[in-house]
């Protein structure tokens, strides 16, 4: 941390200070880490990490041997024993022998003046005592890691790893908690915390010491005025606390630019100081890294020993030159010699006259002086104290004072009269001379302040001056710019009103206790006068204010006074927060107007309000809830009619209430407005509600209107028969033959849910189109089909009608004979493909285009020139007028002639359905089927296995419980998994299997339905705990246009049933080149052990057992020809060993057998569609 200050303050001190040639020798550790030497010469001894040392007047010397978890002592003819602590980590020993104790890695030590010795046993978490006797007892901690505590009795407080103490000569103990980031002081039995909060932090240079953090704390010292010096090793810095509780921040700059020695110890950087001790001249010592720093009283810092690097040497030279390794504790031998604890050198060295001679101080500067009442504050700027904490006394007149720093304050003053001052500085050396006389100052004098207190009962006083009863004059003297507190405190039955004759700077207080500050510029009389109290309290939401002003209760306050002077007539008034309503007074008023109280005794009693008698205004939440309303439910409701509620008035509700609708709309007034938008209503409208009936018969649809949290629901319910169907209408017939009996297109009659009357005029019907025509009446519901039929006209150009009346809904159907001289020509389509027939006569502009059946009425004797388009996918059959399956036919017309056109869609072969049996082994030997989705778009297909229901097929050793994992072969996703097709993942799944046709015929045999995209898949066939032969199959569900190009199992080929059996059924109209193949030896490549050696593969006709093809080597073709065109396939084998054939196909079933020739082994058969 850089402090800015530090060059400012620099300028008090005096720099030209030099590190010192003290001598420096080892008097105790031979440098080597053990425990020994004891009853030898201590500097042959063996120390482990010692942290901290002390001294006692007799020449003994004490070492905390922290990491040998021992005390041990120098006497003063340097023979070393052990103290405390057995060697051995423990806590042992309280009320016994010390020597027979165990410590724990004691890291502190202190003395007090009657000779006990203390011990921080820091991972105790304890502060011990061995006393002149030499017993070890525990003082502080109760060995659980903490610091709590404070204000108690230190033996029950918890310490977190104490680590360093400091005794001071007033009976005080200091404790440094590390862990604790705090410094503790035992005083009297009680434990408080002196600094740190026990969050690691800095906080601030100069402020009260308990509320400052410190950040690792390693050291403590105290000098003889009391002043704790703390070494704040995680903040690099010293810091000390005063005997007032001030902590100030005295060594240390962490910033990247800094003064070494004879600079500022605010400017000099301390790096992380582990040891502190003070110099009886009020300077103090500092260990930090690989040496030991001296901070004079003036603050300039020198060296005492070691450098920069840390390591050891120097002994019997100057400690300025000598090397330490990481110091820790720093204390002072009853002859003024430094002793520092060389920690990791595992010694203790002393160095002889480490600090500077001192020299009497230098004179200081006299500064400004501040008058006050018969004294004067006198400020001065120190200069050099001589190295030597100095004294400073200030003489003003006759009078004289001494303190250790400005301002000091010269008492036993005469007012009016002026002075000057000097002051001087003394030291343990000697005296500076008499500094410059300051400027005339004069004492203030002082003015009469008078006080009195009138109206009501009450007590005055003043502060610092004088104190008096109500009604008679308190009088006193004050010093001019002095401030004066004026007080008044009101008896039963008063308050306290205000202040006058004097300005009010400030003051607290309340109606019977206030409070005036005034600074003095002269004689002054003040009043306060008392008064009596109003009170005002209040139930709900509303204000309440007073005439004259003072009281003022908003919503959200519950109650409020003020103090008004005595004979005051007061008027409250009460207005309601909206949606609230003032429902009166109680108390002293009532009603609903104002309230009026006068503030005298006959009005209000002794206390007012008394004994919780005061006016309360009383609010109550508006009532928006609606007394209870309901609309009129109607039934038998024609279906989806608009249906109103009969009208209802609200009522109850004292102002507009909120009011919105579900499932319909509302009109406030029934004006026939309807909304459905929140909105109010008001005391007396009306309201009604609107929806639209269901579109179903027996249905009830309602409304739901809310009124200020009271709701009503209207309901309508549509009929239960309906016998009314909804419109219908026929096509007409046009150009029709003359005398020809015409029959309608079918037409589906909907809406009626019942049986219905069906009546017809002028021609026939038929129900259901079955070719029964009838006249007389007959019933229909909605969903039969409707035809009429009735003989055209035997004009030309004449319409027929027929009417058709179901439950008073009619349609007329008519047909239209054509024009005399002409023959109607009708092209009628069949077949299960699509097209179009367009017609022409010699040649000339169409004259028929028909999407589907049409009629035409051609001259007669025309020959019309018909030709059929198929659409895609689609084939023209043939004609019924012309033989042949060409897309154009004549047709010359000497009567009505009718010409049909055969369209059947085209089915191109295709592979699907393939499936493949063999041995479901386990390990690497699990049958494994892949297959491939071409074209552009997903399909759906079934995988199935087969093994229960082999049995029924008369085939040994079946899988007795297959289980079946679909993957993604792109990127090894699992799509799927089944084991037994009626569980799925998907409970519809189960259904869309059973749909499908492909269902297993066991119900341990798993299946998966699923839509796939484009791309390869795996299907793994395993045993569920067993193995056998099993059979995989692909079905494709849907889309044929989308192909499944090819299948290939791997599985073990064995002999007799146990050989692979591959199945395919070609689909189609035509034939389909197919490649079928048989890995054996390149499966050796692929890492897959015991594969088939020479595979043989046979392919047998399904329908009657022929056997169409066989092949051993794929080079080896009966027909030379297939070998080349196997490779031009892209299918041609790894190994030539392995079998291929291809193979063009009609429809139909076939069956791919896979043996091996003198062997069996693992095999991949795949049937491949060659495009």
């Amino acid at each position: 941390m850089v402090r800015n200050w530090a060059k400012s303050l620099a300028v008090l001190f005096f720099a030209g200070s030099t590190a010192y040639a003290g001598t420096i020798t080892t008097i105790a550790g031979d440098g080597n880490n053990f425990f020994g030497g004891d009853g030898g010469q201590a500097r042959f001894a063996q120390l482990n990490l010692p942290s901290a040392t002390v001294a006692d007047s007799d020449g003994n010397i004490y070492v905390a041997d922290s990491s040998n978890h021992a005390i041990r002592k120098i006497d003063r003819f340097g023979v070393i024993t052990t103290l405390a602590g057995n060697g051995f980590a423990g806590f042992f020993g309280d009320g016994m022998s010390a020597t027979s104790s165990q410590l724990d890695n004691p890291q502190g030590i202190a003395r007090d003046a009657a000779g006990n010795l203390y011990i921080a046993d820091t991972n105790n978490h304890r502060v011990r005592r061995i006393d002149t006797s030499g017993n070890i007892d525990t003082i502080a901690g109760n060995g659980i890691p903490g610091s709590l505590g404070d204000g108690g009795s230190p033996i029950f407080a918890r310490l977190n790893g104490p680590r360093a103490l400091a005794w001071h000569t007033d009976g005080s103990l200091y404790v440094v908690e590390g862990l604790g980031h705090r410094v503790r002081r035992i005083f009297n039995g009680v434990i408080t915390t002196l600094a740190g909060t026990g969050v690691p932090g800095y906080g601030y240079d100069v402020g009260p010491a308990n509320t400052a953090p410190l950040n690792d704390p390693m050291d403590v010292a105290v000098d003889s005025l009391g002043r704790v010096f703390i070494a704040d090793h995680g903040n690099s810095a010293i810091r000390r606390v005063d005997p007032s509780g001030t902590i100030w921040w005295v060594a240390g700059n962490t910033g990247s630019s800094y003064f070494g020695d004879g600079s500022s110890s605010l400017q000099t950087r301390i790096d992380n100081p582990r040891g502190v001790a003070v110099a009886p001249s009020g300077g103090f010592y500092i260990a930090h890294e690989n040496k030991v720093r001296y901070v004079a009283t003036n603050f300039i810092v020198s060296t005492i020993a070691g450098g920069s690097f840390g390591g050891f040497g120097g002994d019997g030279g100057a400690a300025a030159n000598a090397q330490l390794f990481g110091p820790d504790g720093v204390a002072l031998d009853t002859d003024g010699s430094l002793l520092i604890v060389d920690r990791q050198n595992h010694r203790v060295r002393k160095v002889t006259t480490p600090t500077p001679p001192a020299t009497a101080p230098q004179t200081p500067i006299i500064g400004s002086v501040t008058p006050g009442n018969g004294q004067l504050s006198v400020e001065f700027y120190p200069q050099s104290d001589g190295g030597w904490m100095a004294t400073y006394t200030v003489t003003c007149g006759a009078q004289s004072a001494s303190g250790l720093s400005s301002p000091i304050l010269v008492t036993g003053l005469v007012n009016g009269t002026p002075y000057t001052c000097r002051v001087v500085a003394a030291n343990g050396v000697g005296t500076s001379a008499l500094s410059n006389a300051s400027g005339s100052a004069t004492p203030n004098t002082m003015h009469t302040i008078t006080f009195t207190g009138f109206g009501s009962a009450g007590l005055i006083g003043m502060s610092p001056l004088d104190s008096c009863s109500s009604g008679s004059a308190c009088t006193a003297t004050a010093i001019k710019g002095s401030q004066v507190f004026l007080g008044g405190t009101a008896q039963s039955g008063a308050a306290v009103v205000g202040f006058s004759g004097v300005t009010c700077e400030g003051g607290t207080g309340n109606l019977f206790n206030g409070q005036c500050a005034f600074t003095v510029t002269g004689n002054a009389a003040a009043t306060v006068e008392f008064g009596h109290r109003l009170a005002v309290t209040k139930t709900g939401t509303g204000t309440v204010t007073s005439s004259p002003a003072g009281i003022s209760c908003g919503p959200a306050c519950t109650s409020a006074e003020k103090a008004y002077s005595v004979g005051t007539n007061v008027t409250l008034t009460a207005v309601a927060a909206p949606g609230w309503r003032f429902s009166g007074w109680s108390n002293v008023c009532s009603g609903t107007g104002t309230c009026n109280v006068t503030m005298t005794y006959a009005g209000i009693g002794p206390w007012f309000p008394a004994e919780g008698a005061e006016p309360q205004a009383n609010f109550v939440l508006l009532d928006l809830a609606p007394d209870a309303f309901s609309f009129t439910p109607k039934s038998f409701i024609e279906l989806n009619t608009v249906v109103t509620s009969n009208a209802v008035t609200i009522t109850g509700i004292e102002a507009a209430s909120p009011i919105s609708v579900t499932g319909g709309s509302y009109s406030i007034g029934c004006t026939g407005t309807f909304v459905t938008t929140a909105g109010t209503i008001s005391n007396g409208q009306t309201v009604c509600v609107r929806h639209t009936s269901a579109g179903a018969i027996g249905t009830v649809t309602t409304t739901t209107l809310t009124i200020g949290g009271v709701a009503a629901n209207f309901t309508s319910t549509t009929v239960l028969n309906n016998y009314v169907p909804n419109a219908f209408s026929f096509t007409p017939a046009v150009n029709v033959a003359p005398g020809t009996v015409v029959t309608s297109s079918p037409v589906t009659i909907t809406g009626n849910n019942a049986p219905t009357w069906v009546n017809v005029t002028g021609g026939s019907y038929s129900i259901g189109c079955t070719g029964t025509f009838v006249t007389t009446a007959m019933q229909i519901t909605g969903g039969q089909t409707l035809c009429v039929r009735h003989t055209s006209s035997a004009s030309p150009a004449t319409v027929t009608t027929t009417t058709i009346t179901i439950e008073g809904v009619s349609a007329n159907f008519t047909s239209t004979t054509a024009s005399a001289g002409t023959h109607v020509l009708t092209v009628a389509k069949a077949g299960t493909g699509g097209g179009i027939v367009t017609g022409s006569i010699n040649g000339g502009p169409t004259i028929i285009n028909c999407g589907s059946d049409c009629t035409e009425s051609v001259a007669a004797g025309s020959t019309v020139t018909l030709t059929a388009t198929p659409a895609n996918g689609s084939t023209v059959a043939g004609w019924s007028y012309c033989s042949g399956t060409a897309a154009v036919c004549e047709v010359p017309l000497s009567a009505a002639t009718t010409v049909t056109v055969t369209f059947l869609n085209n089915n191109p072969p295709r592979l699907a359905n393939l499936s493949t049996r063999g041995q479901v082994l386990t390990g690497g030997d699990v049958m494994i089927a892949g297959f491939i989705i071409g074209g552009p778009s997903a399909k759906t297909v079934v995988v199935t296995v087969a093994g229960p229901s082999l049995v029924n097929a008369g085939i040994p050793n079946a899988l007795a419980n297959p289980t079946l994992t679909l993957i993604r072969s792109s990127d090894g996703a699992v799509i799927a998994s089944n084991d037994n097709w009626q569980a799925q993942a998907n409970p519809t799944d189960s259904a869309a299997l059973h749909a499908s046709g492909f269902e297993p015929a066991h119900a341990l045999e798993p299946a998966i339905i699923a839509t796939l995209a484009p791309g390869a898949y795996t299907a793994i066939v395993q045993g569920a705990g067993g193995t056998g032969v099993g059979l995989v199959g692909v079905y494709e569900v849907d889309h044929p246009e989308v192909p499944l190009i090819n299948i290939s199992t791997r599985g073990q080929v064995l002999t007799g049933n146990d050989v692979m059996i591959a199945g395919l059924i070609v689909y189609g109209d035509n034939t389909q080149q197919v490649v079928i193949t048989v890995a054996g030896p390149s499966l050796v490549n692929a890492g897959i052990p015991n594969a088939l050696a020479n595979p043989v593969l046979t392919i047998v006709r399904s329908s009657d057992g022929a056997v169409i093809a066989s092949n051993d080597n794929w080079q080896s073709q009966a027909n030379p020809a297939h070998v080349a065109a196997i490779q031009a396939a892209g299918f041609a084998p790894a190994h030539v060993l392995e079998p291929a054939v291809i193979l063009t196909l009609p429809p139909g079933a076939y069956t791919a057998i896979v043996q091996g020739s003198g062997g069996t082994g693992v095999g991949l058969v795949g049937v491949y569609k060659v495009q």
